[in-house]
């Protein structure tokens, strides 16, 4: 339309307008009285009012005024009024069309505000709703400038000191002032609600992430610690099985009151090597554990799924050489992860199956997805062996577990639909890229 083309002088629809409507109106000057033309004058006074504003309204006032007294008052194409009484229309009219244009342009006004404080609500409820889901104070920071930038149209961004030109709100977290969220006086003059809302909220969000943080990390320790007390439990009765064992057998050879076969003598010797045996396997498995508690980060290597197999059949020595596994293994892509780890996992989960299970034994290895898991199944004893006293688990299954946790996967035990398997799983997230 005429007054919304911006090639247009702004003040040429205020003029235009009247001249317009009294062309149109000219030709029908004997048959309209002279109030119908005031009336369709003040028509257009009144849309350009709604549509340009009190100030080109008031103009298209004054000039609808001076062109109804020209051009419909007799005597026409003069200002001189013969009759008196169309002074009172004039002033009538005027008064109008100015009264039309304060107040259009008070509501008008109104408007305009209220689209922007409705703006401003559009942008808070997505500050809101948005800021929750990022949990890192630089997301953060990214996701509050793009959606601010965006919604003023001008720059915003997060600095850690107030900048020399231009405005800066402070951020607060834990009643510290961690950063300011900056941008130019003209966008903050006119957006300083909803600035100053996005400040507050951010700082909110920083302190929730710094807290679930905290949580996070104690749930962590208590885990840990937990974790430790079992482990040293069960330590402890690993060491004091085999120790006691040696002490007696030992004291028994040492005492000069006891006569004893050679025969006696060798089987007693044979049970403090094989004791001896149990201790150094125990120690083996607490620096394994070791090594795994002790690792920085993953060195993720390429490996074939049938060389960790077979580096954690040799890892055990002569324990696998009379057992007999069914190995049924997907080879045909490469895993990653750290080589030795995995092997160390992946021996004391099959050392478990073979000291505390039945045969037949397989394994297999499958991919899911982005997922491989190690599989074992061997057959459960009828009579399940006694829980310890002390409450001891053993080392091999809290070493299985350091070791998934650490590739951010999981090691669990389940049991077959007849209760007669038992069923091993250590999973770990891969990058499986094709050869």
């Amino acid at each position: 339309m005429l007054w919304d083309n911006p090639r247009l002088p702004p003040w040429l629809p205020s003029l235009g307008g009247p001249l317009l409507a009294v062309v149109l109106l000219l030709p029908l000057r004997g048959w309209l009285t002279t109030t119908d033309i005031a009336m369709a004058l003040l028509l257009v006074v009144a849309i350009i009012a709604v549509r340009q504003g009190s100030r080109r309204a008031s103009l298209a006032t004054v000039l609808s005024v001076l062109l109804f007294d020209v051009l419909f008052v007799e005597p026409y194409y003069t200002l001189h009024v013969h009759n008196l009484d169309y002074l009172l229309t004039f002033a009538v009219m005027l008064a109008v069309g100015l009264l039309i244009s304060r107040l259009s342009g008070q509501l008008r006004g109104r408007l305009e505000r209220v689209r922007q404080l409705l703006r401003q609500l559009r942008g808070m409820f997505l500050l809101a709703r948005g800021l929750p889901g990022h949990g890192r104070p630089e997301a953060m920071y990214a996701f509050v400038t793009q959606l601010l930038t965006r919604r003023l149209g001008s720059p915003v961004s997060i600095a850690l000191k107030p900048p020399a030109a231009g405005e800066a709100l402070p951020v607060f977290d834990k009643q510290q002032v961690v950063s300011y969220l900056c941008c130019a006086s003209g966008p903050y003059r006119a957006n300083r609600t909803l600035l100053r809302v996005a400040a507050s909220l951010l700082g909110q969000a920083l302190t929730r992430a710094r807290l679930a943080g905290a949580e996070q990390q104690a749930r962590l320790e208590a885990e840990l610690a937990s974790g430790r007390n079992a482990l040293l439990r069960s330590l402890s009765h690993d060491l004091r099985t085999p120790l006691a064992s040696i002490m007696g057998n030992a004291s028994m050879l040492a005492d000069p009151q006891v006569r004893l076969e050679e025969q006696e003598y060798r089987e007693i010797a044979e049970a403090i090597y094989q004791q001896s045996r149990v201790l150094s396997s125990h120690f083996d498995k607490v620096m394994e554990l070791n090594r795994v508690q002790r690792q920085d980060a993953v060195v993720a290597q390429a490996l074939m799924p049938e060389e960790v197999v077979s580096a954690a059949l040799r890892r055990r020595g002569n324990l696998f050489d009379t057992v007999h596994f069914d190995i049924d293994i997907d080879n045909k892509v490469p895993i990653h992860g750290d080589d030795t780890l995995l092997e160390i996992a992946l021996a004391n989960m099959l050392e478990n199956a073979v000291r505390h299970g039945l045969p037949p034994y397989r394994l297999e290895g499958r991919w899911h997805g982005e997922l491989y898991d190690f599989i074992l199944t061997n057959g459960k004893p009828v009579r399940p062996a006694q829980p310890r006293g002390d409450g001891g688990a053993g080392l091999g299954l809290p070493i299985c577990r350091a070791v998934a946790d650490w590739h951010q996967g999981s090691f669990y035990l389940t049991e077959g639909d007849d209760g007669r398997v038992a069923v091993s799983h250590l999973v770990w997230p891969a990058w499986r890229t094709q050869p």
